[in-house]
């Protein structure tokens, strides 16, 4: 129902945020998250979110890396703004391939029922938090699962996105 994110996806952003999801930086998430709350702060009269949730990772990628780096995201922007954070809302159905060398059509394909909804969102307004935003195939498959439970409305926010920075609303 909405999507914005702080910065592009290029240049130093970009190594940035390889170095956190890839390097073992979550220190990183402090500045990243700050970052974000700026973001929210200009859209939380329009989206009115009442919870933050993060995209799951799956298990074998979680134990390589060493945590979730939206969930990371997530509780440290949770910790800024004064939302409650819900974890755990939703879960992987299935491991998925990496979505980095794949196309938007092969991304959608990948992903397709691979979430599952574990928790009750009927009424809610859930901002979805992830590190970055390309193609919104993996995004949009969380934000189908929770509004086919009964979300009021979902929207996204990500410390990067491909192209440009301005969200959709």
């Amino acid at each position: 129902d909405g999507a914005a994110a702080a910065l592009c996806y290029r240049g130093r952003v970009k190594e940035a945020l390889h170095r956190f999801k890839f390097g073992g930086r979550p220190q990183y998430a402090a500045w990243f998250a700050a970052e974000m709350a700026a973001v929210l702060a200009a859209q939380l009269d329009r989206w009115q979110p009442t919870c933050i949730t993060y995209l799951p990772l799956g298990f074998l990628r979680a134990r390589e890396r060493g945590y979730n780096q939206a969930e990371t995201l997530a509780r440290g922007l949770a910790g800024q703004c004064g939302l409650p954070i819900e974890t755990k809302l939703l879960t992987r159905a299935r491991r998925t391939r990496s979505n980095a060398s794949l196309d938007h059509s092969d991304r959608m394909s990948n992903v397709q029922g691979a979430f599952v909804l574990r928790g009750d969102v009927r009424g809610r307004r859930i901002l979805l938090i992830d590190d970055v935003l390309t193609t919104g195939s993996t995004v949009s498959q969380c934000a189908g699962a929770l509004r086919a439970g009964g979300a009021a409305w979902v929207g996204v926010l990500t410390y990067a996105r491909a192209g440009s920075v301005y969200g959709d609303g």
